[in-house]
């Protein structure tokens, strides 16, 4: 049995009622100097392609509006709602409102990074969003989305990305507006940005069968979670307390976000961490540095030429292990590196 794409369905003259929606595919990519990911969207009718950052841990999707009051860079322009000919606003009293306003709209506001740094402000609306499909075409999704006014984040000049697409689990995000049958998701990062991939969904989603592949379980709250029970520096327990990883109410708080651009750990644990590294480093000719306020790492930095003796560390969960590798645990440059990780109190 071969199943057909609604586009091709209506051709022959099918009810779109009885037709069998195709499964999104949004391409990620890496954003490039950036290291953050994003994903290719057309929104609005006619569909005009953008940019967006993919986070898992927000839930919100949202996007910069054309004429914005406070903005950020864009370097192929935001978004201009007025041209959009499927383009509602979403009026109070509708579900997803959270905010009424005194133009009868709503409003939504979003902080990241501690509050410090980046936040967006606006009005909730409804379009379409066009994606690539699973079998090749494309794809129509109404959502319900932010438009921003008032807008913050740090992403240069050269930046393409319009907002942000919210994989949270709250209502407001991507997964919770989809079809019940698509509401689970996988994805492979791409190392660089020559290469890009598919967040998939559904029935879509790849659970590699294989023996060499550890899993584990994945709480649900307000964040997708993990329960990490120590971590360890080649192979040697780096002793962390009990529940360090764990709020009062025995709650993880071992968030996954790929929307974070390096890893931020409990303060207690990046203590203990660190502690051993400068124990390990002790051991080679390298010049441990100074680093600034503007630095994206905060207190571990050496000076070598071409270090390639990184240790290993591994975090460990329930039922399954996870080491890092020297990439990915270090900013690693031709005479300096840098521990790529750092406080939580800090994270920006």
């Amino acid at each position: 049995m071969v199943d057909i794409t609604l586009s091709r369905a209506h051709l022959l003259g099918a009810p779109r009622s009885q037709l069998k929606k195709d499964i999104v595919e949004p391409i990620i990519s890496l954003a490039k100097p950036l290291p953050y990911y994003m994903v290719s969207i057309k929104i609005g009718t006619p569909g005009v392609l953008f940019y967006l950052m993919v986070d898992t841990g927000s839930h919100i999707t949202w996007v910069q509006a054309h004429g914005c009051a406070n903005c950020f860079d864009v370097k192929n322009g935001s978004f201009n709602f007025r041209d959009s000919n499927s383009f509602k606003f979403i009026t109070c009293g509708n579900p997803f409102c959270g905010k009424c306003n005194e133009f009868n709209l709503c409003d939504y506001i979003e902080h990241y990074g501690e509050n410090i740094h980046s936040k967006t402000e606006g009005f909730l609306a409804r379009d379409d969003m066009t994606f690539l499909s699973d079998v090749g075409g494309q794809e129509k999704v109404n959502m319900v989305f932010g438009v921003g006014l008032n807008n913050r984040m740090m992403l240069g000049r050269d930046n393409q990305m319009v907002g942000i697409f919210g994989l949270g689990p709250g209502k407001l995000s991507f997964v919770s507006q989809i079809p019940t049958a698509w509401r689970r998701f996988s994805y492979c990062l791409p190392k660089s940005g020559d290469v890009s991939s598919n967040i998939k969904f559904g029935k879509n989603v790849e659970v590699p069968n294989d023996i060499n592949v550890k899993t584990t379980p994945l709480g649900l709250s307000h964040w997708y979670m993990l329960d990490c029970i120590g971590m360890s520096v080649n192979g040697i327990d780096i002793g962390l307390p009990n529940g360090v990883f764990k709020d009062y109410d025995s709650t993880s708080r071992f968030i996954i976000d790929i929307g974070a651009p390096q890893t931020a750990l409990e303060p207690n644990a990046y203590i203990h961490l660190t502690n051993v590294l400068i124990d390990y480093f002790k051991q080679f000719r390298v010049r441990r540095l100074l680093t600034t306020g503007d630095s994206p790492f905060q207190s571990l930095c050496y000076q070598s030429w071409k270090f390639y003796l990184f240790p290993d560390i591994t975090f460990h969960f329930q039922d399954a292990n996870f080491t890092l590798k020297p990439e990915a645990a270090f900013d690693i440059g031709e005479d300096s590196f840098c521990l790529a990780m750092s406080s939580s109190e800090k994270i920006e």
